[in-house]
């Protein structure tokens, strides 16, 4: 297989893997023989296909308690960034394979994760197994998780029941109803995240960015008969942000203006925190009772997004 990009040489990761063994205690054979890479490796194997990227089983939850326990936490997260750097050799020429641009995603990824631990851009905490920037690079690095510009997706199932919950009957007969159609099935359908420690992902944060995004993920939908389609969780699907913050309506008009749908989910505390974080605008309209954050599922079945993908490649 011939590698499309080739920016991570295995020489530097090998180098980097024994600049980490330096930086483990004295007693790192003793930690390395008790809880050996390849146990943990067989344990993420055999993590469920569709899953949340949050997603730790009992067998690791109990692995990094033990060695913590026995090592310290320290001990924990160096163990961590050896485990980073033994799935970027594993997976490396599959990733980079991947169709264009997901490959160059991939790449841009693994050199970011690699370039990180090699200067200690990060503090070891960012390598406990509960911190959700580890949890992503986890996720990107086991390739569970697919970089596709704007956002980073993996597989999942749609929260139905939460979408009943939090949605009056006219807007699920009117709207819930026909896209649940489409989609033919709950499961699996990929689940888009931000990551805003991505700096080349926060790059792509724009209307622009948003349609190479999409574009990525048609391209995969193409290739995967079986994906319904594709969701996202967040305050910023909210349908009030055309008049709140008119320059975040992107994301959700070029989804309904194209056959998907957006639903409220809830999640009020959490969205006041996220909506309000960055923004003397949306805070202030929040503390005058003007604008309620809360959390809105998008959804966009797979058959409409190849068919605006189609569209665009006609234009």
């Amino acid at each position: 297989m011939i590698k499309r990009y080739a920016s991570l040489s295995d020489s530097k990761v090998i180098k980097l893997k024994t600049e980490i063994l330096n930086r483990l205690p004295d007693n790192k054979n003793e930690l390395l023989n008790k809880y050996p890479l390849d146990t943990y490796l067989k344990f993420l194997n055999a993590y469920p296909v569709i899953s949340d990227y949050k997603y730790v089983s009992p067998h690791v939850n109990d692995w990094c308690n033990k060695i913590t326990s026995e090592y310290g936490k320290q001990s924990l997260h160096l163990y961590h960034q050896l485990l980073l750097m033994e799935l970027i050799q594993n997976n490396y020429d599959e990733a980079v394979n991947y169709p264009e641009p997901i490959g160059k995603y991939y790449d841009l990824n693994f050199n970011r994760i690699f370039n990180n631990i090699d200067t200690n851009a990060n503090t070891l905490q960012h390598y406990d197994y509960i911190s959700d920037r580890f949890n992503k690079e986890l996720s990107i690095c086991t390739l569970k998780m697919i970089p596709t510009g704007a956002r980073k997706i993996h597989l999942d199932r749609m929260p139905l029941i939460r979408i009943l919950l939090n949605n009056d009957w006219r807007h699920l007969f009117f709207n819930l109803i026909p896209i649940l159609h489409k989609l033919k099935g709950l499961k699996p359908i990929y689940h888009q995240h931000l990551d805003s420690n991505d700096p080349d992902l926060m790059a792509e944060f724009s209307s622009e960015g948003w349609v190479r995004h999409y574009k990525a993920v048609g391209k995969l939908l193409e290739r995967q008969s079986n994906i319904k389609g594709i969701m996202g969780i967040s305050w910023y699907y909210d349908p009030n942000m055309a008049t709140i913050s008119p320059h975040l309506a992107f994301m959700t008009k070029l989804v309904i203006q194209n056959g998907g749908g957006v639903f409220r989910f809830g999640q009020k505390q959490q969205a006041i925190k996220n909506a309000t974080l960055y923004s003397k605008h949306r805070k202030n309209l929040f503390l005058k009772g003007k604008y309620e954050p809360i959390n809105f599922l998008l959804i966009w079945p797979r058959n409409s997004l190849l068919q605006w993908l189609k569209n665009t490649q006609t234009q």
